[in-house]
């Protein structure tokens, strides 16, 4: 299955990686519309002839944190109740376990694939890999 790139004016690539850019400073939030990445993203769904619910994840994951970004770089004298706050750290926390999980996937998805083995004889008709989210 191809994996999702954003395409727009102010960007086009992995999602992933815009969010990296916007982390370290490199891209500039408030030049963002996230309404047209959302958009994009129900594009390129819609285009799909079965959606895998990995990419629904990784999309919400990503677009959760841009979504915390851009709030603060618009509002950033605004105040949160403790429990925003506790809200806030939770999504951050997730999304720190997250991208250990994607990294993790990808290594052990090297290792994997040199020494393939199956448990299952139903894995056979599956394309090798290591799945993490199945």
């Amino acid at each position: 299955m191809d994996k999702y790139e954003l395409k727009l004016d102010t960007f086009q690539g992995p999602l992933e990686k815009l969010l990296l850019l916007i982390e370290a400073r490199e891209l500039e939030i408030t030049r963002l519309n996230l309404a047209e990445v959302t958009g994009d993203f129900l594009e390129y769904v819609r285009s799909l002839s079965e959606v895998n619910p990995r990419i629904l994840a990784d999309f919400i994951a990503v677009v959760a944190r841009l979504i915390l970004i851009k709030s603060h770089a618009i509002l950033p004298h605004l105040e949160l109740t403790e429990e925003e706050e506790e809200d806030i750290a939770e999504l951050e926390e997730r999304l720190k376990l997250y991208r250990e999980f994607r990294s993790a996937e990808k290594s052990i998805s090297l290792m994997w694939n040199k020494n393939i083995a199956y448990a299952r004889e139903y894995l056979l008709e599956l394309p090798h890999g290591f799945y993490l989210t199945q």
